[in-house]
């Protein structure tokens, strides 16, 4: 392999780590704002990308992520 191709693929690895990087930083701002459906779609989004790369880091987080919306999405429901 050579030296163009050994960078773009560094670069294609990256470029994917702030794709779902960015999807659970949405989530965050979408749980902040009671928006939980919408960060539901957005961790979602997160773990399908880290599932394709093997990302076990960013899954975990997302589990992390899941916990917390369905928490907050089931006080949401009894308050009703």
């Amino acid at each position: 392999m050579d030296m163009k191709e050994q960078q773009k693929q560094k670069v294609s690895s990256v470029a994917v780590n702030r794709v779902h990087r960015t999807a659970i930083s949405l989530t965050a701002l979408r749980f902040k704002l009671g928006q939980f459906d919408a960060a539901l779609s957005s961790t979602l989004e997160a773990i399908r990308i880290a599932q394709n790369k093997n990302d076990y880091s960013t899954i975990l987080d997302c589990t992390i992520w899941l916990h917390q919306i369905s928490g907050a999405m089931g006080n949401r429901e009894q308050e009703k």
